[in-house]
């Protein structure tokens, strides 16, 4: 333990983690008990630095930073807003707000509610939920070409909580959604239910977006289904493509770590660039590179792994 000091603050600061998981103390209170610890510990610091009373605070306050930083990462984290898990035939409005690329048989896309009608009853809500469009793709095609960001849009179909945890350990849909702010499912099985009624659009947004699909609509036409799908979770992050047969053989050979975007792939670009520019000054070299990290993280939608990744490339 010695040679790896951090280890000891590694495993305070995930004791914090999941004391506060279990727990769950509010932001206030959390917050007020880290700035009264971080007082004492510098006051101790200066009054006995090598006390057992300053380590111990110390540690203690390495702890309650966990909780406050769960605490805040929480802060995001919706709920299912309705009483019925599953509330079948009503008509949902929203605004468009993310859209995912196109896959095999289904539209899928972000959207802010503004309310839900159900046997004329009007509820009015202001939670996102992930909305997913399913019918034949010669229908969904040109759902997918007009849709854009900013978009208002009426569709009738199924309200629903997503999936929890039926099982110990198992995969907690539901769980995964609120952690990204999403409260719940929104199920279309008819493309001719949905309905454009606004089409405002956010300009930058939508150039992404834009680019993103013209890059997965190349990459489709160029290879083979299984390479596409594989060639699409590599360049823009999106595995929703890839099959269960290819997953599978990913982590049987426990290399499903290159299927996720992030530092080694962040390092490749940044030889890429560095390579294309490598005649130009050195300065304008770099500052090219870090343009060129910023547009992949963008193009990417900026998943963690990848953001983190180009922070640190940056930084170097």
């Amino acid at each position: 333990m010695s040679r790896y000091p951090l280890i000891k603050f590694v495993i305070v600061f995930i004791i914090g983690l999941v004391i506060q998981n279990y727990f769950n103390f509010t932001l206030q209170h959390l917050f007020i008990f880290t700035a009264s610890l971080f007082a004492i510990s510098i006051l101790m610091h200066f009054l006995s630095k090598e006390s057992i009373a300053s380590i111990i605070s110390f540690y203690i306050l390495i702890t309650s930073a966990a909780m406050l930083y769960l605490s805040i990462s929480n802060l995001n984290k919706t709920e299912y807003p309705f009483e019925e898990e599953k509330i079948r035939k009503v008509f949902v409005i929203g605004i468009v707000e993310d859209i995912q690329l196109m896959r095999s048989g289904s539209v899928r896309f972000t959207g802010k509610l503004v309310s839900v009608i159900k046997d004329e009853n009007e509820i009015e809500t202001n939670e996102k939920f992930l909305v997913r469009i399913f019918d034949k793709q010669e229908r969904l095609n040109p759902i997918y070409e007009k849709l854009k960001i900013g978009n208002e849009f009426q569709i009738k179909g199924t309200l629903q909580k997503g999936r929890g945890e039926r099982n110990p350990g198992e995969f907690d849909y539901q769980n995964y959604l609120a952690g990204q702010g999403i409260a719940g499912l929104v199920n279309c099985y008819k493309a001719d239910d949905f309905i454009i009624t606004n089409d405002e659009s956010n300009l930058f947004n939508n150039i992404v977006f834009s680019a993103r699909k013209s890059i997965d609509k190349k990459n489709k036409e160029f290879h083979l289904p299984k390479t596409a799908a594989l060639l699409k979770g590599l360049l823009l992050a999106d595995r929703g493509d890839v099959d269960f047969e290819t997953r599978e053989m990913f982590v049987n050979s426990g290399v499903i770590h290159v299927l996720a975007v992030s530092g080694l792939h962040v390092g490749f670009i940044v030889l890429i660039f560095l390579f294309l520019f490598t005649r130009l000054n050195i300065y304008l070299r770099y500052v090219l590179t870090i343009f060129g990290l910023i547009f992949f993280v963008i193009l990417t939608n900026s998943p963690p792994s990848v953001f983190r990744a180009s922070i640190m490339a940056i930084i170097v």
